[in-house]
């Protein structure tokens, strides 16, 4: 058992489960080409409207829609209602209602610029529909929806730490502005939006353990242990991971009907996550 993360299970109402699957589905989903390149032209992706599964050339398996770093930001959307429900749920039952995200550690995402040609929604990029500039893109996010996709184009990975399936990584920093933390306290919490999902369809977190193993991460240089723990993709589960747990995202297979949903919020919390 890795002990920098936790998992719940039916906990989530079936009213909160319905309404966050439906807003997911009226949303765009946005992706950086498989390059470090920020600046390049994006794609994005509407579920109902686009094929999951169509191979755009060079495109990351991961797709984002980012929301918020402050409440400000969170209540000019008016379309948000079922992720606050969601995130008041997870607050108030594993929290014990002290847990905050807007004090969380944001995380940068690439894929949010570049040319209006480039996306397939009629209003362009994701700066340009919800109004946000081009530097506050780069500054990261603190709520968001992780979008993991069966299919991604070719071309060989950066390092063998990448590849169609996440970078080996931690979410200790915003990698943009190098900014530092006191990592005691700080949380990724992940909801898994689908309403159906089967084991063979993969799309799980693996967990990586600390121990020595002779590899260390190729940019950070912190020791990778052996994977000592799989969270499935099960519909309804809340993934409670510490900032500093080592993992990656395992890439969905095919046969999956849509890509694996899973909602994120990056928080900070005086109390750890309660026993379940």
């Amino acid at each position: 058992m890795n002990k920098r993360v936790k998992y719940y299970d039916n906990t989530v109402p079936v009213e909160i489960q319905d309404a966050m699957y439906e807003w997911s589905q009226s949303v765009s989903y946005y992706a950086g080409f498989a390059t470090s390149d920020a600046d390049i032209p994006k794609f994005d992706y509407r579920p109902g409207v686009d094929n999951h599964r169509i191979p755009v050339y060079g495109r990351r398996a991961l797709f984002r829609h980012p929301i918020a770093s402050t409440m400000e930001e969170f209540n000019r959307r008016d379309d948000v209602e079922p992720v606050r429900a969601l995130w008041d749920h997870i607050n108030n039952t594993i929290f014990d209602g002290q847990a905050s995200w807007e004090e969380g550690i944001p995380e940068g995402h690439p894929g949010l610029m570049g040319p209006d040609m480039m996306f397939s929604d009629e209003l362009g990029s994701f700066c340009k529909r919800y109004k946000h500039t081009h530097k506050r893109a780069k500054e990261g996010w603190k709520v968001y929806l992780n979008a993991r996709a069966a299919i991604v184009g070719g071309g060989m990975p950066l390092t063998n730490q990448q590849d169609t399936d996440g970078a080996i990584h931690r979410d200790t920093s915003n990698d943009r502005d190098k900014t530092r933390y006191d990592r005691v306290g700080y949380y990724t919490v992940l909801y898994v939006v689908n309403k159906e999902w089967k084991p063979s369809w993969k799309g799980e977190v693996l967990y990586f353990g600390e121990e020595e193993s002779g590899e260390t991460h190729w940019k950070r240089g912190w020791n990778i242990g052996f994977p000592n723990e799989i969270v499935g993709n099960k519909p309804g589960r809340i993934i409670v991971q510490e900032s500093e747990a080592t993992h990656t995202g395992i890439t969905p297979t095919k046969a999956a009907p849509e890509m694996a949903l899973r909602m994120a919020f990056r928080v900070k919390s005086p109390v750890p996550p309660l026993e379940y």
